[in-house]
């Protein structure tokens, strides 16, 4: 259980240095559109005081995201197939649930 707290950290890591990379080529993009094609003439982004809402924004959603998604998803099928145990959410997760659960997965895509 202690290697959770690290677990997460890393996982927090590897989205962080997946998003910046993506964020710099992505501002100096839309620095040149907007300096040539500017829908709203005006200060440039990077002197808009609404920026520090735009990063927060920017780095909160891919971090938490991610984690809200998975987590939300665990609680909402534990909620409406009613499971209570963690070994039946397991299961459930890796052999799925109800009549076509039981049919190949070729069969499943084609339905």
């Amino acid at each position: 259980m202690s290697s959770l707290p690290m677990q997460v950290a890393l996982m927090l890591g590897e989205t962080i240095v997946k998003v910046i990379p993506v964020t710099f080529v992505l501002a100096a993009v839309f620095t040149v559109l907007e300096h040539f094609w500017a829908c709203n003439p005006g200060a440039p982004w990077w002197r808009k005081r609404e920026i520090i809402t735009d990063i927060c924004y920017w780095f909160f959603v891919p971090v938490f995201a991610r984690t809200m998604r998975i987590g939300l998803l665990i609680v909402g099928a534990g909620a409406v197939f009613n499971i209570h145990d963690a070994d039946e959410l397991i299961a459930f997760y890796d052999n799925g649930h109800g009549p076509l659960s039981q049919l190949p997965l070729w069969v499943q895509a084609l339905l």
